[in-house]
């Protein structure tokens, strides 16, 4: 089987999440499964906001694991735009009507990775099912929705979701806007 993660950051970036699907891609290989990963090239956790020139989409591959590193853009103003940013999301996200076109475009730069969509037009061999992951760095996951419906194909999502402490706090509203709800209802297995 051929399976295609989406994903905002992979090692040699360490964190959880990282480790996590690193951990998951190696155990699938081993088990005789072709793994690609479409992710961003962040090396630490600033490369997600720190505006930064990017540079060439790069390519690694390690016997059944192959990595698509896509150049990380940053935001213009660095961190204090990047939460701007968001807050602007949960106002939209809160507002009545339709905002789920509106909030995946915003999206696009949380993180910025302006080649992302690129690489999944250019990836070649459709794989047989989509792994996304990380619902408070969305953009991956906008994108491996799209095209999972694009190619009928599976959509798996691991969030890493992070419920807060109460239904209306910070990190709550974070995690529960209408377009991040649109991912988890419309993947075919959410995991935890």
């Amino acid at each position: 089987m051929h399976i295609l993660f989406l994903t905002p950051s992979f090692p040699p970036k360490i964190g959880g999440g990282e480790r996590y699907a690193h951990m998951l891609a190696t155990r699938l290989t081993r088990e005789g499964h072709c793994v690609t990963v479409i992710t961003g090239d962040a090396q630490r956790e600033d490369d997600f906001w720190r505006p930064q020139k990017p540079g060439p989409v790069t390519e690694t591959q390690e016997g059944m694991l192959r990595v698509i590193r896509c150049p990380m853009a940053g935001l213009p103003g660095g961190f204090a735009a990047l939460s701007l940013w968001r807050k602007a999301m949960i106002v939209r996200s809160a507002l009545p009507g339709p905002q789920i076109a509106q909030l995946e475009q915003m999206a696009r730069r949380v993180p910025h990775i302006p080649a992302l969509a690129d690489a999944l037009a250019t990836l070649g061999e459709t794989p047989d099912l989509v792994h996304a992951f990380n619902l408070s760095w969305e953009y991956p996951l906008i994108e491996a929705r799209r095209y999972a419906a694009q190619h009928d194909l599976p959509l798996v999502v691991t969030p890493f979701y992070h419920p807060g402490t109460e239904r209306r706090d910070r990190v709550a509203l974070n995690h529960t806007m209408a377009h991040q709800r649109r991912v988890l209802s419309e993947a075919d297995a959410v995991t935890t």
